[in-house]
């Protein structure tokens, strides 16, 4: 099992090197329309606190 977990990382790593240079190879371009937000999607930041359901009663709902 070691000696195929072995040839698996090493696969893996050579996967990477190779994605990452194709990357590189084509200037980055994907990678910087990812970063750059060019998308039209909206991100909003919100803060929120967990409420714990077993403070409410059974069959009541804190939504009215």
């Amino acid at each position: 099992i070691q000696s195929k977990l072995e040839a698996l990382a090493t696969s893996s790593m050579k996967l990477g090197e190779a994605i990452y240079n194709s990357e590189q190879a084509d200037g980055g371009e994907a990678a910087d329309a990812d970063m750059s937000g060019g998308s039209d999607e909206k991100i909003f930041d919100a803060d929120f606190d967990e409420v714990d359901d077993e403070d409410e009663p059974k069959g009541q709902s804190s939504a009215s």
